[in-house]
């Protein structure tokens, strides 16, 4: 669970999207804490039950940022796109075959 909300607080401090001026603006719903004190810095309809807007993009950040913080993966490592990775359907950004981009870019 710690691991969830301390990817959720990174997420909040990349985004340039969800600043501190538009986060209640933007969100249905949110629950920020601050990781060691667990103290609760915002929340806005968190008792409302609301779908994921995607479990896979939720795993894969999981995923990528356990494999950083295991020292298996740097935020600045260059990724290579395969053939079977730039075939894939749903949302995509359109990576080309051998097209490269660093962890931070496809984040």
């Amino acid at each position: 669970m710690r691991k969830v909300l301390l990817i959720v607080i990174i997420l909040c401090i990349w985004s340039q999207s969800v600043c501190a001026d538009n986060f209640a603006d933007n969100a249905k719903s949110a629950y920020l804490i601050e990781y060691n004190s667990e103290k609760v810095l915002f929340s806005k309809n968190e008792e409302e039950r609301l779908y994921p807007a995607s479990m896979t993009k939720m795993m894969s950040l999981y995923l990528i940022f356990e494999a950083i913080q295991n020292g298996k993966l740097k935020i600045n490592d260059i990724v290579t796109v395969s053939e079977h990775a730039a075939g894939m359907g749903g949302s995509q950004i359109w990576l080309q075959v051998n097209e490269q981009m660093s962890v931070d870019d496809l984040l």
